[in-house]
C-alpha cells in the first residue's frame, strides 16, 4: 500500500486527461484517486488557469481548483453576471 507521501508525489507528476485553452484561459481535467475502506475510488477535478502580465511586465498565473460537478454552477453564475453587467445602463 502506498504511503501518503508516495501518493502526493505521484499526483505531482501526472498529466491532465484533457486541456482546453481559449486565449489567456485554460481548463484542465485531472483524474484523481483516493482510498476508502472499500478500496480505491476515482474522481475528476479541474483547474482553471488565467495567464496575464502584471504591472512589472512579468507573466503570472492565477489557478483555482474545483470538482467537475461545479462547472455547470460556475457557468450559470458567470453568465448571469455577464448579462447583468452588459445590460447595465450607465
Amino acid at each position: 500500500m502506498e504511503t501518503q507521501k508516495e501518493i502526493k508525489e505521484e499526483q505531482v507528476t501526472k498529466h491532465p486527461i484533457r486541456k482546453v485553452k481559449c486565449r489567456a484561459f485554460e481548463v484542465a481535467a485531472w483524474k484523481n484517486e483516493y482510498m476508502t475502506e472499500e478500496g480505491s475510488k476515482e474522481f475528476i477535478s479541474c483547474t482553471f488557469q488565467r495567464t496575464y502580465k502584471n504591472k512589472e511586465d512579468e507573466w503570472k498565473k492565477e489557478v483555482i481548483n474545483h470538482k467537475v460537478d461545479d462547472i455547470p454552477k460556475m457557468i450559470a453564475a458567470l453568465q448571469e453576471m455577464y448579462r447583468d453587467q452588459n445590460l447595465r445602463v450607465e
